[in-house]
């Protein structure tokens, strides 16, 4: 036991002693021996928790007991702070608008004070934390003083912030569950000290009793030795058909019964962070999904003597994480289908141009010189005329070509993704001037149409906004292919694209790259530095083992 834990002397256990009935057993116990149990059980319970930070504050606020919980929390050892007025782990500014005065007046005054915000650690650094204030008071009504317990929820507040950003249709239930499991957990796993024994064993015993998520108590042989009515309520097994009973006996099904071995090994170690989730069973036969948090129990000696198990039934949060998961698939199968019918279409168009326009273009250019032939040379202006025509049908074949290539380049079928790439990179540094630098394998990398395409329009978007965005000068293009995978980077010496850019959600370029990668079971990278450059980063694997070349020497695609 921590030499601060508690205000309270020990009380010595004889070797070999050991504690049986239930806490509501306890409280109708009025001998002296019933009641020295009951302030064993509630004093391990008290030390064996040190995930909460719980002490108790006289009428004026100062701090009078500390727990290791608080110690861990708050970086206070107990005589540090013993003494000092609870305001200093309030920010400045919350301390001049009379925050902790507050938190006082409203536990006194409701009965219970509930906050969450930002608290200061004895090295300053601050901590999301949730606050319960509760007022203690005698069996006359008169107030002691207070219990507080605090939560750090630093960690757990930076993850729901990446899942609200992640799943926008989840946010307002895994903030209103997490919220819920938090305030539930300090309750049940709170260590509140009273001045007086008895008053702290029925403290313990509204918390628990009261406490809206379940709370199972268990004993060094896994058998359950309290069960609160949150727990009743959840599995639908009364106390009476719950205690002294395995949980495999009544809401651990067969399928789940190694896995919850595996963490009651755990937690007997003395891992208190042996937490984990599994399906449970009610009374009715309804399959159900909980969050369990475990704590082992120690005696003053040091020796395990039990667990203390909270839950959460999170059935309907796993569920609609679920739908939302299968949502996702299937919009991003829907997308691979689109981006399929769209390549389908473009090279169906451009094949068309390609045969029809173009033939007409060149049967209309033959025509043309058979009526030139026949006008008398003498006649300038007619042969101005059809030279102007000449140059125009010239400009069109050339704009069709062109314009087929950009729909679906004929290289990318004809001769492979080596040559559309050195095409592309020619075409891009004629059209805009930046130098266009390549590294390809010397033979041709064996991969589908689908993964051709893709890096291969990839490459087509990267160059595009270089042009539009880099202000670059060079571009360096590598691509390199093994047994697993095949890699394309692209980098630039331009301006450099930053952080909050390249992670934009309405960059439809970027976001277009990133989809058709991951929808091959790729990957796609952007990062840039200011001044330093832009590059792009794409690795796609290879359908079948492929033999691949060895990278040439970087050459001007010029």
């Amino acid at each position: 036991m921590s030499p601060h834990a508690r205000r309270t002397p020990e009380h010595s256990r004889e070797p070999g002693a050991t504690q049986q009935g239930t806490g509501a057993d306890l409280i109708g116990r009025q001998p002296q021996e019933a009641l020295r149990q009951s302030e064993e059980r509630f004093r391990l319970l008290v030390e064996s928790v040190t995930e909460y930070a719980i002490f108790e504050l006289d009428t004026e606020g100062r701090i009078l007991t500390w727990n290791a919980g608080a110690q861990r929390i708050n970086g206070y050892r107990a005589e540090e702070i013993i003494g000092k007025h609870f305001s200093i782990f309030y920010l400045p500014e919350d301390v001049r608008q009379g925050r902790p005065q507050r938190g006082l007046e409203e536990a006194a005054a409701r009965g219970r004070y509930k906050d969450e915000g930002w608290c200061v650690r004895k090295d300053g650094s601050r901590f999301w934390a949730e606050v319960v204030i509760a007022p203690v008071r005698d069996k006359a009504g008169n107030l002691l003083g207070f219990a507080k317990v605090t939560r750090d929820l630093t960690d757990r507040k930076r993850s729901e912030e990446e899942i609200a950003r992640a799943e926008e249709q989840l946010k307002a239930l895994v903030e209103e569950r997490t919220a819920e499991l938090a305030k539930a957990n300090e309750k049940l796993q709170a260590e509140i000290h009273m001045p007086r024994r008895f008053d702290e064993l029925v403290l313990l015993q509204l918390v628990l009793d009261r406490s809206p998520v379940g709370c199972v108590m268990n004993d060094t042989d896994f058998r359950v030795i309290y069960w609160n009515p949150a727990a009743e309520q959840i599995f639908g097994f009364s106390q009476e058909e719950a205690l002294g009973k395995l949980p495999y006996e009544t809401f651990v099904p067969p399928r789940a019964k190694a896995y919850v071995e595996s963490v009651r090994e755990r937690t007997a170690s003395g891992d208190t962070g042996a937490n984990g989730a599994s399906e449970c069973v009610t009374k009715d036969g309804r399959t159900i999904f909980c969050e369990w948090y475990n704590t082992p129990l120690k005696d003053s000696a040091g020796t395990f003597i039990g667990y203390l198990s909270v839950l959460q039934d999170v059935t309907e949060r796993k569920r609609s994480e679920e739908q939302s998961r299968a949502t996702s698939e299937q919009l991003r199968a829907l997308a691979a289908r689109l981006q399929s019918v769209r390549e389908d279409e473009r090279t169906y168009v451009a094949r068309e141009i390609h045969d029809e326009l173009g033939q007409a273009c060149t049967a209309l250019k033959m025509d043309l010189a058979l009526l030139v032939q026949q006008l008398p040379k003498s006649r300038r202006r007619p042969h101005e005329r059809a030279r102007s025509m000449f140059k125009l049908i010239d400009d069109m074949i050339h704009s069709l070509r062109r314009i087929a290539s950009e729909l679906r380049p004929s290289t990318l079928d004809d001769l492979g993704l080596l040559a559309a790439i050195e095409l592309q990179a020619q075409e891009f540094e004629n059209r805009s001037g930046i130098k266009c630098h390549l590294a390809l394998p010397q033979t041709e990398i064996a991969l589908d149409s689908h993964r051709s395409t893709a890096i291969f329009r990839i490459f087509q978007e990267t160059l595009t906004n270089v042009a539009r965005h880099a202000n670059a000068t060079r571009v360096n293009v590598r691509l390199v292919g093994d047994a697993e995978s095949v890699t394309l980077e692209v980098t630039d010496n331009g301006k450099g694209i930053d952080e909050i850019r390249a992670s934009a959600h309405n960059s439809l370029g970027l976001l277009g790259m990133r989809e058709r990668a991951l929808l091959l079971g790729g990957e796609f990278s952007i990062r840039g530095s200011p001044g330093q450059g832009t590059a792009v980063t794409v690795r796609v694997p290879v359908a079948d083992r492929q033999r691949t070349g060895e990278p040439r020497s970087p050459s001007s695609a010029g």
